[in-house]
């Protein structure tokens, strides 16, 4: 079929390629020069390549052709070259390419994540493909020793580094090529790891540039545990602060806070009931706030030791001496009634009354549950 002779195509200078070795250093010129160059006895071959090229072909790669068709002219060797510089590029497009990549060294050493290896085989593909579209970079040397020269074990960089000082001091200057610099390189890597030298990449000694930040946890489940049990903690200090602003009244006089009693044995409610000292509240509301004849002495109720606090005025969990009052309640109390009186007219009835919720303090403060009222049934 004359197929291996339609293969070998001259370029602009006269010198024989192999089409499919040497696309990249052809140009379509080239291509419609060998065409019309071509002899009576080729012209058949060559369309009958176009057509068995043209029938492997799917349906995008043949979409992509249409454009071409007027150039390629059903001619085999111009359909293969359009499809390998369409695919796979030009000369120019792979020498541009893989600059790129020479340039890029140094980022890539890091991606390999300390393999040696896998790097110089890239570095050797690099440098193959760009030898092979007729390109060069005087430079690529230094980029690729400068990427040798920074990685993470020091006794390598250090290696390479007096190497290429030797080579330069000895003379031999002329023989430090990238293969050498490639082959020392990958002797001193093997050589480390064989003696277990060579320290693999973790994420303790990556750059900062190169490591993955972990994904935070989310703090939404803590932040919501620490919210409910501050608000669980203090949701009876909270309450026992409103029903002590509700007892005072709407007289408009600022009040000491409440202080709330963290001792849960005395509590008011477990004090009063069946099998108690005080089998009814009135009882236990009477002997609180009845001050005994020796108050410094302590007294056992409901198996609990109760204090009579001078300033509280009543009998508490703690001692006199140990209460956090400045003045005493019925000072406090005398104090906002005078400014009430002198204020607005205050009805007698509820002036006078000495109802328990009057006696009772803003510490541990207590209110009675509010029955629920039945609605009378009409006869």
């Amino acid at each position: 079929r004359k197929w291996k002779s339609l293969l070998l195509v001259d370029d602009d200078t006269g010198m024989e390629l192999n089409l499919l070795d040497d696309y990249m250093k052809l140009t379509l010129e080239d291509l419609q020069e060998a065409k019309r160059l071509r002899s009576g006895d080729e012209i058949a071959p060559a369309r009958n390549l176009y057509l068995s090229v043209w029938n492997t072909l799917g349906s995008k790669p043949k979409t992509k052709m249409v454009g071409f068709l007027d150039d390629i002219g059903e001619d085999g060797p111009t359909l293969l070259w359009t499809l390998l510089t369409q695919y796979h590029g030009t000369a120019a497009q792979i020498i541009r390419s893989m600059r790129i990549k020479i340039d890029s060294f140094k980022d890539r050493i890091k991606l390999c994540h300390g393999d040696i290896d896998k790097f110089l085989d890239h570095v050797r593909k690099t440098m193959d493909m760009l030898k092979s579209a007729g390109g060069s970079d005087d430079q690529a040397f230094d980029k690729i020793y400068e990427a040798l020269v920074e990685t993470h074990v020091t006794s390598f960089n250090e290696t390479i580094r007096v190497w290429n000082t030797v080579m330069d001091q000895s003379g031999q200057s002329g023989t430090k090529t990238i293969s050498a610099l490639m082959n020392k390189a990958r002797t001193e890597y093997q050589s480390l790891c064989a003696r277990k030298k060579w320290i693999k990449v973790t994420s303790s000694n990556r750059g900062s540039d190169e490591s993955i930040p972990k994904k935070r946890k989310s703090e939404n489940s803590d932040i919501m545990s620490l919210l409910a049990k501050s608000q669980s903690e203090s949701r009876k200090e909270t309450k026992s602060m409103i029903k002590a602003m509700m007892a005072m009244g709407s007289s408009g006089t600022t009040r000491q806070a409440p202080r709330v009693t963290r001792s849960t044995k005395h509590s008011w409610e477990a004090q009063y009931g069946t099998g108690k000292d005080f089998p009814a509240k009135s009882d236990f509301m009477d002997w609180v706030h009845t001050e005994p004849d020796n108050t410094s002495k302590s007294v056992q109720k409901n198996g609990i030791k109760w204090y009579w606090c001078m300033k509280c005025e009543r009998f508490t969990s703690h001692k006199t001496t140990e209460c956090t009052r400045k003045v005493k309640r019925s000072e406090i109390k005398a104090s906002a009634n005078l400014a009430t009186t002198n204020s607005t007219p205050v009805d007698s009835n509820e002036s006078n009354s000495d109802s328990d919720e009057s006696r009772i303090s803003t510490e541990d403060f207590e209110v009675p549950k509010r029955k629920k009222m039945r609605r009378s049934k009409k006869d």
